[in-house]
């Protein structure tokens, strides 16, 4: 069983957990990726200083082509997001399925919600993510 994680920054239990896991994936792929990914100074010379940033560091070396995916569908989805409104995507990348998160002050922010989900077009991004399904398989 490995030694409990020493980081240089604070961790929830479920970062933790995440990053456990992640570390486990590595070591299976390559021997001394645990040990490799958490010394100090490859974490100073990659600038990584929260959980959070460590998490995507790990998850884009790890899996470099399910990360490129998930960055164009945030760009495809980019038109959606404003400081009220927050959209997300399949996690699995399988499915089209949006999830929005609106969270309206006032009615110009309900205007320009319904105007961005009208000029939305669900149609082209079902082809894009059912394009990008058989591209991953």
């Amino acid at each position: 069983m490995a030694a409990p994680l020493q980081l240089p920054f604070h961790t929830t239990h479920s970062e933790e957990r995440l990053i456990a896991d992640l570390l486990r994936t590595g070591e299976i792929r390559q021997p001394g990726f645990r040990k490799n990914m958490t010394e100090p100074e490859y974490l100073k010379r990659q600038a990584i200083s929260t959980a959070a940033q460590f998490i995507a560091h790990l998850e884009v070396i790890l899996f470099p082509q399910e990360m490129a995916l998930r960055q164009k569908r945030q760009k495809k989805l980019a038109p959606l997001n404003c400081s009220f409104l927050r959209t997300h995507s399949d996690a699995s990348l399988e499915t089209a399925t949006l999830t929005l998160q609106a969270k309206i002050r006032n009615a110009e922010e309900y205007s320009e919600l319904l105007r961005r989900l009208t000029q939305f077009d669900f149609a082209e991004w079902q082809k894009y993510c059912e394009s990008e399904r058989c591209d991953a398989d």
